[in-house]
């Protein structure tokens, strides 16, 4: 038993090594030629330049990327240099940039993304150059973004050299498999795997917006095949509700065929859709899938619609994966794409948002760890700050994980160093000592303990060469004790941010966004469809979706699980039917004649939801809504599919009142 652990403990320790290997040999080399070349002022720059490679090493690179990683931390070092001159400017910085940096870098569904900006933009601070060295800092700092460059060029060489749509493939594939399963009268399995899919893929459509909240070229094929798979998902759900006759079977085996068929134009898989001099497989594809739309827009089932749908949205993905080497410039004039980031940014310039709450606590912890930095004259009183800022997470039950951890780590480091830093002397036994330290403190996660121990031994090891280490300890354990302190009076008390309060909010959100939807729906009866509102508002449900889920599988016991599940699956369908609700009434906006009963419609489904968000949301937004004590219809003549889920949605709505109700009691 004892020799089947040590084997698991040297099998996870060698893999542990094995993934930090690049990270730390990155790491000793841009510190030794940085300390070499400048001197040991400036070896700082060291532990933001090995963060950014950590985070950078596995993506895609590219001179654009690398140019503007570069010109972001310049611009975040010279601005450091200001704050760390002249206190107005420490003040006026310390509360702007991070603020900026969290609103521009951050949302709810990637929390961290501000962190290796700010890591810069803090560390610069901790211990400020003169300003005669200012020319030395900054060659410096160019010496080690050119060496960052370079190494992950080099360790990137080979890797992701085009766009991965293995997403979007393995989805085709398990759709044409549950189609084909129905055509012979065998299926019976639910659609998990095709939902898992499609909110990967609306991960990613997030994780490919720039500044400007455009989403890309590769992030407008995600979403795409992401529309697709949740329209195929509800069919789904609709065939296990209707069954399936022998001559609807034989047009589901024809559109399996065409999902086969064009799971092999993707790039890299044979047909190559977007190369030139290469489109014979892509025309022949076109042609079949442009006769099967007809055959498919000719029925008056739901069949018929999903698979005028399925195909006409598969072509259209065509023709963005043929645009694959136009300018992006030129594709966002085609797709109609713009970028809103004033909109983005004022949607959540509100104090229950989460952006706007973690930029003011990390604003305020900065600002206040500064100030008592330059302030109190204190010996090495930028171990408070540094701290601070390290402690600070996001969300109240991280930042109380590492709270523990840190201090934990740091009286075992000190502990450790105590014995094991006499066995080194001298400067060179410091370094060859600092040097193995770094390798076993890359190998562990960040905020545990051990990596706590690793980064306090790092640090007393460099601080002990410029005073009595013992000196060094206690200072660190004092200010460690300190930053504990004082962070988690900020989490508690300034603009808390915790996992329970995140879970609440997404449900209000989730009430919020049937009204969104609601008020886009009656204004595309009298202008064009806003397509990107649409497309934001999926993207949006998703994630929202996901961190409810994992919440509820976390966090709260089954019994207590069981309404919110049934809240989430009645969202899903009331979403996915709005969604096909709003592409319908655009398409057929001419044969609506009484716009004024779908208004209605809106309007009494708009008040019946905020009926049921009040009785299951504590502080719950107001919306304005009216309804007329009026009968409602929600047929629209010539259009029996759009009526049929127009049906479909007020029936949700009215279980999702029913929902609210029991949930009271």
């Amino acid at each position: 038993m004892a020799s089947q652990t040590l084997r698991s403990l040297a099998g996870r320790a060698k893999l542990a090594f094995t993934d930090a290997a690049p990270v730390i040999l990155f790491f000793l080399i841009a510190f030794y030629s940085i300390l070499w070349l400048f001197g040991v002022k400036y070896i700082i720059v060291v532990s933001v330049l090995a963060t950014l490679f950590k985070v950078r090493c596995r993506k895609r690179q590219t001179m654009v990327k690398l140019l503007s990683m570069a010109a972001v931390q310049l611009s975040l070092a010279v601005l450091a240099f200001l704050a760390g001159h002249w206190l107005i400017l420490c003040v006026i910085l310390n509360i702007l940039v991070p603020f900026l940096l969290v609103f521009l870098q951050s949302t709810q569904f990637n929390q961290k993304g501000y962190f290796t900006s700010a890591m810069g933009f803090v560390f610069f601070q901790l211990n400020p150059v003169a300003v005669s060295e200012f020319g030395r800092f900054l060659c410096a700092m160019t010496y080690g973004l050119l060496l960052l460059a370079g190494a992950l060029l080099i360790y990137s060489r080979g890797r992701e050299r085009d766009v991965d749509y293995g997403l979007e493939r393995r989805g085709l594939e398990v759709l044409a498999g549950h189609l084909s399963a129905w055509a012979a009268g065998e299926e019976n399995a639910e659609a998990g795997e095709l939902l898992s899919i499609q909110r990967a893929l609306c991960k990613q459509v997030e994780q490919s917006r720039g500044i400007s909240y455009a989403v890309k070229r590769e992030g407008q094929i995600h979403y795409m095949a992401a529309l697709l798979f949740q329209r195929s998902a509800y069919f789904l759900t609709v065939l296990r509700e209707n069954g399936i006759g022998e001559e609807e079977k034989r047009f589901l085996l024809r559109l399996c065929a065409f999902l086969r068929e064009f799971n092999g134009c993707w790039p890299g898989t044979g047909t190559k859709a977007g190369a030139d001099g290469e489109e014979n497989g892509s025309r022949a594809l076109r042609e079949n899938g442009e006769e099967l739309a007809r055959d498919a827009g000719m029925r008056e089932d739901g069949i018929g619609r999903f698979g005028e749908q399925t195909v006409s949205l598969l072509l259209t993905l065509l023709s963005r994966l043929e645009q694959r080497d136009l300018p992006l410039a030129a594709v966002r004039r085609r797709s109609g794409e713009k970028g809103r980031p004033l909109a983005w940014i004022l949607q959540r310039f509100r104090p229950d948002t989460f952006e706007m709450r973690f930029s003011l606590r990390l604003s305020s912890v900065l600002t206040l760890g500064f100030l008592f930095s330059r302030l109190s004259g204190c010996n090495h009183a930028y171990w408070f700050v540094l701290n601070a800022f390290l402690l600070l997470q996001p969300m109240y039950e991280d930042s109380a994980f590492r709270l523990k951890n840190r201090f934990i780590g740091t009286v075992a480091g000190c502990t450790l160093l105590y014995f094991a830093l006499p066995l080194f002397p001298g400067v060179q036994g410091h370094f060859a000592l600092a040097s193995v330290i770094v390798a076993f403190m890359y190998c562990t996660l960040p905020g545990t303990w051990q990596q706590a121990v690793f980064s306090t031994a790092f640090s007393i090891t460099l601080a002990s060469l410029a005073m009595q280490e013992t000196m060094a300890m206690e200072l660190r354990l004092v200010y460690v004790g300190l930053a504990t302190v004082f962070v988690l009076a900020v989490n508690r008390f300034f603009f808390p941010t915790s996992m329970r309060g995140q879970f609440q909010d997404n449900i209000r959100a989730l009430f919020h966004m049937q009204h969104s939807y609601l008020r886009i729906f009656v204004a595309s009866l009298h202008v064009p469809l806003d397509y990107g509102a649409v497309r934001d508002g999926l993207v949006r449900f998703q994630l929202i979706y996901e961190q409810v889920e994992e919440y509820l599988q976390a966090h709260l016991p089954a019994p207590e699980q069981a309404d919110y599940r049934r809240l989430l699956e009645l969202f899903w369908k009331m979403s996915s039917e709005m969604e096909q609700i709003l592409f319908l009434t655009a398409a057929r906006k001419r044969e609506i004649g009484d716009t004024a009963a779908l208004e209605h419609f809106s309007s009494l489904c708009s008040y019946v939801i905020q009926e049921a968000g009040n009785m299951v949301c504590v502080r719950m937004r107001q919306e304005p809504v009216t309804a007329r004590a009026v009968p409602v219809s929600a047929q629209v003549e010539g259009a029996p599919y759009l009526s049929a889920l127009l049906k479909k949605y007020s029936q949700d709505v009215s279980a999702l009142y029913r929902l609210a109700l029991n949930h009271k009691k």
